[in-house]
C-alpha cells in the first residue's frame, strides 16, 4: 500500500512539476477538459494531508468529489470531440446558477453572456452531460458494473455523522460514545487504496488528453496497483470465510 501510495503521489509531483515549467499549445476539446485533471488533483492533494493526519472520516468526505471528477474524465474521453462541448455546457449552466443567487452587477454580467453563449450551444444540439448514472453505466467496460453503487455509497459517507454508541445506559440516560479517531487497518488499507487508485486513472487520463503530459511510469502503476488489489482481495475473502 505504502509503495503504491508513494509511486502515485511522485507521478502527481512530476507532473506539476512539468506542467509549471512549460506552455502548451491545446486544442478546443483538451482546453475544455483538462481543468478536471487540476480539480482532481486539487482534492487528493487534501487527501494527502488528512492522510499523513489519519483523518479518515475526512478523506471518506473528499472521496465522492474525487470519484465524481474522474468518472466525469472518463466519459469524456470516451468521445472528446463531442463530449468536450457537452461538458462545457454543463458548466456554463452550473455557473449561471450561482452567479443568479450572487446580486452584484457583474455577477450578472457576466450571467448573461454565459447564457448567450449556452442558447448558442443548445441551438447547435448541445446537450447536457447526462446523469451519473449513465456515465457509470457507460464506463462498465472500464470500471466494472459496480461503479456506480461505489458513487452511491460516498454520497451516503457525506450525510454519515460517524456515531458508534458504545454503550446507553437506560436509568442515566448517559452513553458512552466512540468518537472514531483511530481507523481499524481494513478501513485505512481500503479508503488509502481507491483513493490512490482513483488518482492514478486521473494521471492516465491526462496523459491520454495530451501527449506532452503523459507519465512514463504508467506501467509501474499499474502492476503496483495489480498486486495492491488482489492482496485485499484476498483479505477481503478471508474475513467472509471466517
Amino acid at each position: 500500500m505504502d509503495k503504491y501510495y508513494g509511486l502515485v503521489g511522485s507521478a502527481t509531483e512530476d507532473l506539476s512539476s512539468r506542467w509549471k515549467a512549460h506552455g502548451y499549445y491545446m486544442t478546443f476539446s483538451q482546453a475544455a477538459v483538462y481543468p478536471i485533471y487540476f480539480r482532481n488533483t486539487n482534492i487528493w492533494d487534501s487527501m494527502t494531508v488528512l492522510f499523513s493526519k489519519d483523518k479518515y472520516a475526512g478523506v471518506d468526505f473528499l472521496m465522492r468529489p474525487l470519484f465524481e471528477g474522474v468518472t466525469k474524465f472518463e466519459w469524456c474521453m470516451l468521445d472528446l470531440d463531442s463530449r468536450a462541448w457537452r461538458f462545457r455546457l454543463t458548466t456554463f449552466e452550473s455557473t449561471v446558477e450561482y452567479l443568479h443567487s450572487r446580486t452584484n452587477d457583474p455577477s450578472q454580467e457576466r450571467a448573461k453572456r454565459l447564457s448567450a453563449a449556452i442558447a448558442s450551444l443548445k441551438e447547435r444540439g448541445i446537450h447536457r452531460m447526462p446523469h451519473m448514472k449513465q456515465m457509470c453505466e457507460e464506463l462498465a467496460n472500464i470500471h466494472g458494473d459496480k461503479w456506480y453503487s461505489f458513487f452511491r455509497y460516498f454520497s451516503k459517507i457525506v450525510h454519515a455523522e460517524f456515531e458508534d454508541w458504545g454503550r446507553y445506559d437506560v436509568s442515566l440516560g448517559e452513553a458512552e460514545q466512540d468518537d472514531g479517531i483511530t481507523p481499524s487497518p481494513e478501513h485505512s488499507a481500503n479508503c488509502k487504496a481507491l483513493a490512490t487508485y482513483l488518482q492514478m486513472r486521473n494521471i492516465i487520463l491526462m496523459g491520454t488528453l495530451f501527449e506532452p503530459m503523459k507519465y512514463g511510469g504508467v506501467e509501474e502503476l499499474e502492476a503496483a496497483w495489480s498486486l495492491l488489489f488482489y492482496s485485499l482481495l484476498e483479505d477481503e475473502e478471508g474475513n467472509a470465510s471466517q
